[in-house]
């Protein structure tokens, strides 16, 4: 009778240590991806051998400023947007056309 309720104990034992191992390699798991998750959002000062990373606002920034040079682009003004060049061009082909 004791040598089944130890195996039975020992089986529980086992059982409890890999369900406990499971959690902490899913909770290290997760850990990690929120610390990387912060990394990308705050962005990484240089250090030797890496350069510097910008953070999340830094390039919604310059994308912004991106975005804003090419609408200006491609809106028409007073002849110097890419829009004008290719209005420009349609006329020319239609001249040549004729």
């Amino acid at each position: 009778m004791e040598s089944i309720n130890f195996l039975m104990m020992l089986a529980a034992t086992v059982t409890a240590i890999g369900v406990i191992g499971m959690a902490v390699r899913k909770t290290t798991r997760l850990v990690k991806r929120f610390i990387h998750f912060l990394d990308d959002y705050f962005g990484q000062e240089a250090r030797p051998g890496f350069a510097a990373r910008p953070g999340i606002q830094e390039r919604l920034g310059y994308m912004e400023s991106e975005i804003s040079c090419i609408s200006y682009e491609m809106r028409p003004n007073s002849g110097t947007s890419i829009k004008d060049a290719i209005a420009r061009i349609e006329k020319r082909l239609e001249q040549l056309e004729k």
